[in-house]
């Protein structure tokens, strides 16, 4: 767990991601439940004002801002042999909190441990040493089906399936806890689906719309949209002044 930071309402909150972030399908991507639920932290109500289109300055400015860089497909490999152009915009708007929301796609081609988690280490040290910068948030590889229990999903348990690479990443946090966390979406899942949930172990329309992008809206009285149930992870993460 990273040593809280306090995030003020001047900062900016940057994301890196692939489809679940931007969107995909008939989702939204998660960010567009994360950014509200981080406004309304101790920065008083969200009147219908849009997070990412907020009035210039300090006193202006009621809750964070927002900044967002995601693309379907999108793999750590492709960011890590370009990450100063991928930081570039980041760094002009002086973002302090980089969320990192990649692996999926690492793990629907395979990619090697060792060079996983070369790619990795090159990511976190570019944001680490980005200036303006506070704390890094990496969400890890996302559903592959919603079957449970543990072990009963596609990608899960094979050799550079999402449990290995979730280890890989949980480990490269810990090991930078002073200014770095790790939200396991794997986990998310684990421990969300059971046997009220997810009673005919479904592999989709649960927390997810196609086994893998979050849904947007509850899909029974069971349950908490996919979207919700990720940032519920990600907000308590950030500590708020």
């Amino acid at each position: 767990m990273a040593t809280p930071k306090k995030i003020l309402r001047s900062d900016v909150i940057g994301v890196i991601g692939d489809s679940i972030s931007s969107g995909f399908g008939s989702t939204d991507g998660w960010m567009f439940n994360f950014m509200p639920s981080v406004a309304v932290q101790n920065f008083g109500p969200v009147s219908g004002v849009n997070p990412l289109r907020q009035p210039v300055g300090y006193m202006a400015q009621r809750y964070p801002s927002f900044a967002i860089d995601a693309s379907p497909g999108r793999k750590v490999g492709d960011i890590s042999g370009t990450i100063a152009t991928t930081l570039a915009p980041f760094i002009a708007l002086r973002t302090n909190v980089y969320i990192v929301q990649l692996g999926t796609n690492d793990v629907a081609a395979l990619v090697p441990a060792a060079t996983f988690a070369t790619q990795v280490n090159t990511v976190v040290s570019a944001i680490r040493a980005a200036p303006f910068f506070k704390l890094l948030i990496w969400i890890g590889p996302g559903f592959t089906f919603e079957n449970w229990p543990d072990g009963a999903n596609a990608f899960d348990t094979v050799l550079d399936g999402i449990r290995d690479k979730d280890t890989q990443l949980a480990a490269a946090m810990a090991a930078l806890s002073s200014d770095c966390a790790f939200v396991s979406w794997r986990t998310c899942r684990i421990n969300a689906l059971n046997a009220t949930t997810n009673p005919t172990h479904a592999t989709t329309g649960i927390y997810t719309s196609d086994g893998t992008h979050p849904t947007s809206a509850p899909t029974s009285a069971n349950v908490t949209s996919g979207d919700n149930l990720l940032s519920s992870f990600t907000v308590p993460l950030l500590t708020f002044a």
